[in-house]
């Protein structure tokens, strides 16, 4: 999901811009972010530059949400302000404010060492239940980008090594 501020407007994507966003989850992201105490917090962080909130949907009745929450929602992984990904701390603060849940940081190292992390099947430290977390999304200590200027990141999943 892609929260979108334009510096006036909030606007709601799905993971591409052709992607059908259900209506229930529709509201949700109204409810959350469509009133006027979201929009002064947007127009009071970041003025008319823009802003892409990165998340998604889930809990209950998303997929097999229900172990993650009793009710739908939306959790924050990552925030965009014009060319600039924030820093995890600068969007945890930024998740409080607008009074939505945040993925945690359950590893530190290499790509080899998460790749072991996520092949031991470690369970999920955001659902309700003794789950196993579905992967990791790894970012640089330091930003780093592609020759085109894309940001690098990976993601490990451990239905990746499932045989």
């Amino acid at each position: 999901m892609r929260i979108g501020w334009n510096g006036y407007v909030i606007t709601f994507n799905g993971r591409s811009d052709n992607a059908q966003i259900p209506g229930d989850l529709k509201d949700i992201l109204n409810r959350i972010f469509v009133n006027e105490e979201t929009a002064q917090i947007f127009e009071q962080k970041f003025g008319e530059k823009e802003v892409m909130l990165v998340g998604e949907g889930y809990g209950k009745g998303i997929q097999s949400g229900g172990c993650y929450r009793d009710h739908k929602g939306f959790i924050l992984f990552d925030i965009k302000v014009g060319d600039t990904w924030l820093g995890y701390e600068d969007m945890c603060e930024l998740a409080k404010a607008f009074n939505v849940d945040v993925v945690p940081v359950v590893f530190k190292g290499t790509i080899r060492e998460v790749v072991e992390f996520v092949k031991s099947k470690p369970l999920s430290q955001v659902a309700q239940e003794d789950v196993e977390m579905e992967g990791v999304v790894g970012t640089p200590l330091v930003g780093l980008r592609d020759t085109r200027g894309n940001r690098i990141i990976v993601k490990i999943k451990g239905k990746d090594f499932v045989r």
